[in-house]
C-alpha cells in the first residue's frame, strides 16, 4: 500500500512539476521570440540610419551625428537582447548585415533613392528610439494573439 501511494505521488510530482518546466520553456520560447522581432527591427532601423548619416555626412553634420547617436543606442540594445536570448554574436552580425542589404535593395543600391525608405522607415525607426516599449508591447501582444 505504501508503495502505492509513493508511486502514485511521485506520479503527480511528475506531472505536475514537468508541466511547469514545460510552461516555463514555453515562456522561454516566447520571450526570445519577441526578443528576435525586435532585434529585427532595431537592425533594419540601423541600417536605416547609417544609410541616412553617410547620406548627411557631408551636407548637415548635425544630423548625421544625431543618427550616429541612434545607432549606437540601438546597438546596445541588439546587444542586451541578444545576450538575454542567448543569441551569439555571429547571429546578431548576421542579422545586422541583412537588414543592411535588404535596405540598400530597396533603394536599388542608389543612396540617391533614399526617399523609398525614408517614406517607410523614417517615422517607424524614431517611433522605436523615442519610444522603445511600444514596439515591445507590439511583439509581446501579438505573442499573446498568436498564442505563442
Amino acid at each position: 500500500m505504501i508503495r502505492l501511494i509513493i508511486f502514485v505521488v511521485s506520479g503527480m510530482l511528475f506531472l505536475v512539476l514537468g508541466g511547469v518546466v514545460n510552461a516555463q520553456s514555453r515562456m522561454e520560447r516566447t520571450v526570445i521570440w519577441v526578443h528576435s522581432n525586435l532585434i529585427d527591427d532595431y537592425c533594419s532601423c540601423v541600417a536605416f540610419y547609417t544609410n541616412a548619416a553617410i547620406i548627411l555626412e557631408e551636407s548637415d553634420k548635425q544630423s548625421a551625428q544625431k543618427f550616429d547617436r541612434h545607432i549606437e543606442s540601438l546597438g546596445k540594445r541588439i546587444i542586451s537582447l541578444g545576450e538575454k536570448s542567448g543569441f551569439k554574436e555571429a547571429v546578431l552580425n548576421a542579422k545586422l548585415e541583412l537588414a543592411y542589404k535588404d535596405i540598400n535593395k530597396e533603394m536599388g543600391n542608389d543612396q540617391k533613392n533614399f526617399s523609398i525608405i525614408l517614406n517607410k522607415y523614417g517615422t517607424f525607426c524614431l517611433d522605436i528610439v523615442e519610444r522603445p516599449e511600444n514596439r515591445m508591447k507590439y511583439w509581446s501582444d501579438k505573442a499573446i494573439k498568436e498564442n505563442r
